[in-house]
């Protein structure tokens, strides 16, 4: 399955910039978003006894708006989850590892955990899409690494970052939103619930920290030759949306031709 992700830290300007990509980008080739290989998924393809009866009549735009926690509760979320496990036993195995490790001092460990196992299953539905599509992601496995390490990234740390970049499903391209730190903390009006009783000391510590491990994920995407497409945020969305179509325009287009 063909995949882009986007990396950035929170405030980054990460999912408005997938937004504005998906509008022009399936006019290159065929591009979904996370939500949309869900409720596609969830019409077509589903083994759920429910969503078997239902799928195809209730209209595409309603499932959709209910896609994901409809996803979290079919059958289908749990057998993608095992799908994934057994296909990249060695994601699991070093996701679990790391979880483990840092359970004395990361907090909401089991947010992070769900988040991560709701992305395995995501990815297995998409793989099972017939036509092949380009899926988007905006939090894919590449930008999980920050979820999963960026707390007091360290050290200690890197013998299982360099382990994860290699165990989980390599993307064709990521996008990079390259804002300062500063930037991104002064967008975040709404934390992550990981960070919304901390002080905010805590808050930039953390988001400094991340932007450590951030810097760690992209030379690992460079000694795996997988392209990075950087893209210079300074607050003028149009043309950093110019600026990326400029960039991925021809990757979409071969990723079109090799489907």
């Amino acid at each position: 399955m063909r995949h882009i992700d986007w990396l950035g830290l929170p405030g980054s300007g990460k999912s408005t910039l997938r937004r504005a990509t998906l509008r022009w980008a399936d006019e290159v080739t065929p591009t979904l978003s996370t939500n949309a290989v869900v409720t596609r998924y969830l019409r077509h393809f589903s083994s759920d006894p429910v969503w078997k009866k239902m799928g195809r009549v209730i209209p595409s735009s309603l499932v959709s708006r209910f896609a994901q926690p409809a996803f979290v509760r079919s059958t289908d979320h749990f057998t993608g989850i095992r799908d994934f496990m057994q296909r990249y036993p060695d994601a699991i195995e070093v996701v679990l590892a790391s979880s483990r490790r840092r359970a004395d001092f990361e907090p909401r460990v089991d947010k992070i955990l769900g988040w991560w196992l709701h992305l395995a299953a995501v990815y297995s539905a998409a793989d099972e899409l017939p036509d092949d599509p380009v899926v988007l992601f905006d939090e894919g496995f590449t930008n999980r690494a920050i979820s999963l390490y960026g707390y007091r990234f360290g050290e200690v740390d890197e013998p299982d970052l360099h382990r994860y970049m290699r165990a989980v499903p390599r993307p064709a391209a990521v996008v990079y939103m390259a804002t300062p730190v500063e930037t991104c903390i002064e967008r975040m009006d709404d934390w992550s619930v990981r960070f919304e009783d901390f002080p905010v000391e805590e808050r930039i510590s953390f988001m400094q920290s991340a932007q450590r491990c951030l810097d760690r994920v992209l030379e690992h995407l460079h000694e795996m030759s997988v392209p990075v497409f950087v893209v210079e945020n300074d607050g003028v969305m149009s043309e950093t949306e110019r600026d990326l179509r400029g960039q991925l325009t021809p990757m979409l287009r071969d990723l079109g031709t090799t489907a």
